[in-house]
């Protein structure tokens, strides 16, 4: 098998992490969880040092960084989002590059700034996952609704990638949908992975 990398776009709330766990599943392949590394990454004693120059010591919890509060600071200021940005992509992005090395077979990226993080030329397949925004709202419950109008304005650079899905529906729906894609491009079922 050789490796073959699929990247998963889309906003917030648009199921693109549901699409890569069944990606994953049909295909038997690894998933990058880019936001995953994200978080990871503020724990490197590096990274940290950095935020506390930029944000002040306001944002560090217990020796940690506070996530809400980082989160609630550069949702609200576009200036200090890109800062933060310019601090942890590369980080990142290096993060990413070493997994997907480490890779032999499929593998699947999970990341809604793919093009912002110049993650997209290391794409073999790009699927970008879309639903509105009542709809992604609905599935983050958690999120209030502010923070969350912010990070959905904060991602408006996302743009349609690849293969386009519309995810308004259910699971099984969305199943389809990516199953349909895996065909097109002679992906499914598995066995298209093996050399024959």
């Amino acid at each position: 098998m050789k490796r073959f990398v699929i990247c998963v776009a889309g906003k917030i709330g648009t199921g693109k992490s549901t699409a890569a766990k069944i990606l994953a599943e049909i295909l038997n392949a690894r998933i990058i969880d880019v936001d995953r590394a994200g978080h990871e990454a503020l724990k490197r004693e590096d990274v940290v040092e950095k935020i506390k120059e930029v944000f002040g010591e306001k944002i560090i919890k217990n020796g940690e960084v506070d996530r809400k509060i980082l989160r609630e600071i550069v949702f609200s200021n576009e200036k200090l989002l890109k800062k933060l940005e310019e601090i942890l992509h590369p980080v990142m992005v290096k993060m990413v590059e070493e997994e997907v090395r480490n890779c032999q077979n499929t593998v699947i990226i999970d990341c809604a700034l793919l093009k912002r993080m110049k993650l997209d030329g290391m794409c073999d397949l790009i699927i970008t996952i879309k639903s509105f925004y009542e709809t992604a709202k609905s599935r983050k419950p958690h999120i209030p609704e502010e923070i969350f109008r912010k990070i959905r304005e904060s991602q408006r650079d996302i743009e349609d990638m690849g293969e386009v899905i519309w995810n308004e529906g259910e699971k099984e729906n969305l199943k389809k949908e990516i199953i349909k894609v895996l065909k097109n491009h002679q992906l499914y079922p598995q066995k298209a992975f093996h050399d024959e």
